[in-house]
């Protein structure tokens, strides 16, 4: 069956299963096999080679394959479980606060040491709540990561105002305009420790000095945060498995 974008749909019957397949061509030199979380086997394969030749390839690997597939589902399984589990909590700066959620015609959310108390008339209401907390902490934490790391940089490359945004982002920590003097911090950066922020802060006012992320990029940074490796192999890890 023909795919979106003219990419072939196929199951392929094999001895150790079913494998479904979607095979794109395009002007490459090899064929690139990649099993991804939906349970799908993705082909890319140069143009000109036969979809025989695709289904020989497949069942003569189909055990490793099979293998491959099974294992990426399980652990996407397996996360997805974890981050349903962990949302059942507030983290803040590394450390796990439990939601305690009572129903109310008010609505707002109350961090303290024993956790957080929501007031909320339903869990719709609740979850706002719960991130309108997570802005007012962020702007506290942020101001105060960046008032802890502009003082340290020089000044000759910066403008006149840097204006700081907090954002939902899915695949970045920050980023930076430095032409309009911007920049984006990403909201989940509060359930990690401090020093995550502060790196990240540092990282983006670095861009105001180096565009890309070169040598001497990374020589600014750690001129002025010896140990930002390992803030930038904290924040590989996901929220949840990092708490103090």
């Amino acid at each position: 069956m023909r795919g979106k974008n003219g990419d072939f749909m196929k199951t392929i019957k094999t001895p150790c299963g079913l494998i479904n397949c979607e095979i794109t061509y395009k002007r490459i030199k090899r064929i690139n096999l990649r099993a991804k979380p939906d349970g799908v086997l993705y082909i890319s394969a140069p143009f000109g080679v036969s979809e025989r030749y695709l289904q020989k390839l497949i069942l003569e690997n189909c055990e490793k394959i099979k293998s491959d597939i099974d294992s990426i589902v399980n652990a996407d399984k397996a996360k997805n479980e974890k981050e349903a589990e962990a949302e059942k909590n507030f983290y803040y700066l590394g450390r796990k606060y439990p939601v305690r959620h009572i129903k109310s015609t008010a609505v707002k959310a109350e961090l303290s040491e024993e956790g957080v108390t929501v007031f909320a008339p339903d869990e719709l209401t609740a979850k706002a709540a719960l991130k309108d907390l997570s802005v007012s902490l962020a702007k506290k934490v942020f101001v105060e990561a960046y008032d802890e790391i502009f003082p340290l940089i020089p000044k000759d490359n910066l403008p006149p105002k840097i204006k700081i945004t907090i954002k939902e982002m899915k695949t970045r920590w920050g980023s930076c305009t430095p032409d309009n003097g911007h920049i984006s911090l990403n909201l989940a950066l509060i359930k990690y420790p401090c020093g995550c922020t502060r790196y990240v802060v540092l990282h983006e006012l670095a861009h105001f000095f180096h565009r890309n992320h070169s040598k001497d990029f990374y020589a600014f940074v750690e001129k002025y945060m010896r140990d930002y490796k390992k803030y930038e192999g904290i924040l590989k890890k996901p929220y949840y498995e990092v708490t103090l």
